[in-house]
């Protein structure tokens, strides 16, 4: 089996020809919008917009789900609403399909375009103090 995150990322594209599939997810990335244990429905589409949740392959062919913040020349930046930094670009080929719903705790939320918006702020608003925090620190 290849474990490139390219070919483990076209991999389940294939399958998501078919149909959407379940990732179980695990860490504290995406803050409160996903919590541990958690799954995630992934669903084919093709290019990630501002503030939708993705499925992607990092270096490390890691599948790691993170909101989108923008594609500049085919690289897409993603960003876990409970980091401080933006990740890594990512390449359209390490592109797994868009997050439209998860379980948590066996309730069920669907990530539209509701949660595309209200995220995307809520995430903007937490980060905040802790940037403001870490600015201190450094000028202290």
């Amino acid at each position: 089996m290849n474990t490139e995150p390219a070919a483990i990322a076209g991999a389940l594209r294939k399958r998501l020809v078919r149909d959407a599939i379940w990732i179980p997810v695990d860490g504290s990335s995406m803050g409160h919008t996903i919590r541990p244990p958690a799954k995630v429905r992934v669903i084919a589409a093709d290019m990630p917009r501002w503030g939708e949740i993705w499925a992607f392959t990092n270096d490390e062919s890691t599948i790691v789900v993170h909101r989108c913040r923008g594609t500049v020349e085919g690289m897409h930046s993603f960003h876990g609403d409970g980091q401080l930094w933006r990740d890594r670009p990512v390449a359209s080929d390490r592109l797994i399909g868009r997050v439209v719903a998860d379980v948590q705790s066996g309730k069920q939320t669907k990530h539209g375009w509701r949660s595309r918006w209200l995220g995307t702020a809520s995430a903007r608003f937490r980060r905040v103090p802790r940037r403001v925090l870490g600015y201190l620190r450094k000028t202290s």
